[in-house]
């Protein structure tokens, strides 16, 4: 089952080089279960072509808020 992840948030950085990223880090959280994985960086203005890209979806968390003026949102 292909898991879809929606990309709406970057952790933190830290001495210029990037900590580990929403999507690495739920593929983790769920491996085992016989799921694969596809990241579309909506944050980044990423999506993708159909909601049947993929057979299941998992939202990340962001630091940006429903109300705020960004152009994925």
């Amino acid at each position: 089952m292909l898991i879809g992840i929606l990309q709406s948030g970057h952790f933190a950085q830290r001495d210029g080089a990037p900590l580990r990223d929403y999507s690495t880090l739920y593929a983790e959280m769920l491996s085992g279960y016989g799921f694969t994985f596809k990241t579309w960086s909506v944050v980044d203005m990423e999506f993708p072509d159909s909601v049947n890209d993929a057979d299941g979806w998992l939202i990340s968390g962001s630091k940006h808020g429903t109300y705020d003026d960004l152009p994925f949102i």
